[in-house]
């Protein structure tokens, strides 16, 4: 190779070593239409996503743990919203993750929000089974006496023979260790907010469940019912 030839070669490998250093794709080099695209890529505001997840999951009880959250340890003005949900079950599956999650969310969501107003000396109303706009039940500082949680339905035999019930989903609401509510005919969010204000009311008022009380033979099958009506919670 000449003198001349190898300056030549020279040139041309630091001009690209030197494109190649500049270009942050690496090789081969970008072309003039695609570095134009890259640096108003470059310059693009990135924003964070504007939305909230409206849902946060249930707290999974044993048997034994519910037992104790409604001993005299537990806590006494607050209603313990027992779901007894199995995984296998489809209408289950569906109602625990669009419906009552949602229910869970709310309320933290208003129990939060009647916090803040009182800590800010704002009004903070106490559920009279309140509706916003949205058709929402508004509980307000009610909103964080009620404390939902989730029992497997396929480990609740115990329950299953206690209560006489047979199929799930199902719903038991307690006050102060002693049953207000049971059924299981809630199908969404703002029914489950309904029905706990209303058990909540009810606690306060010592208006319980019978000693003892069980469901009748066919007496648990509301849901089961209504699904025969309206198949979305499978769909």
């Amino acid at each position: 190779m000449t003198a001349a030839a190898g300056a030549a070669a020279a040139a041309v490998g630091s001009s690209t070593t030197h494109e190649e250093q500049d270009a942050p794709y690496g090789s081969p080099v970008l072309t003039p239409a695609q570095q134009k695209l890259a640096a108003k890529l470059k310059r693009a505001e990135v924003t964070a996503p504007d939305y909230t997840i409206r849902r946060r999951k249930l707290l999974l009880l044993s048997v034994a743990q519910l037992y104790a959250l409604l001993g005299p340890a537990g806590p006494q003005d607050a209603l313990i919203a027992v779901c007894l949900l199995a995984s296998w079950n489809p209408v289950c599956t569906r109602l625990e993750h669009y419906q009552l999650q949602a229910a869970h969310y709310e309320l933290q969501r208003q129990a939060a929000a009647a916090k803040h107003a009182q800590e800010g000396g704002g009004p903070a109303q106490n559920g009279d089974n309140i509706c916003d706009g949205s058709g929402s039940v508004e509980l307000g500082a009610d909103a964080s006496c009620i404390k939902m949680y989730k029992v497997d339905g396929s480990e609740s035999r115990e329950l299953q023979l206690r209560y006489g019930f047979r199929s799930i989903p199902m719903f038991l609401m307690f006050f102060q260790g002693r049953l207000v509510s049971a059924g299981n005919s809630i199908r969404s969010r703002d029914e489950f907010l309904q029905a706990a204000a209303v058990g909540l009311a009810a606690g306060r008022r010592r208006d319980f469940l019978p000693e003892g009380f069980k469901f009748g033979a066919g007496g648990d099958n509301a849901m089961l019912d209504s699904i025969t009506k309206d198949m979305s919670l499978l769909g």
